[in-house]
């Protein structure tokens, strides 16, 4: 059952990551702090869930990712 468990958190941050990316590629800019700070509430995940999940796997927290990908970045 743990197995499923895990696989089922790996795929629902597998998605907040791809939402993420959307965000941080998308050409409108004016909300992306907002956006990039609700994207956990679409992952299906609690938020310490997601934080803990996402710098876990990409190494840092969701804004310094956006940071990395697009260094113009306005998220924070």
């Amino acid at each position: 059952m743990s197995s499923i468990i895990t696989n089922t958190r790996k795929a629902k941050l597998k998605y907040a990551i791809s939402l993420a990316d959307r965000v941080i590629n998308s050409s409108d800019k004016s909300s992306i702090k907002t956006d990039l700070s609700e994207v956990w509430k679409l992952s299906g995940l609690s938020k310490n869930e997601f934080d803990a999940l996402f710098i876990k796997n990409k190494g840092v927290d969701i804004y310094q990712y956006c940071r990395d990908k697009d260094t113009k970045c306005k998220c924070q």
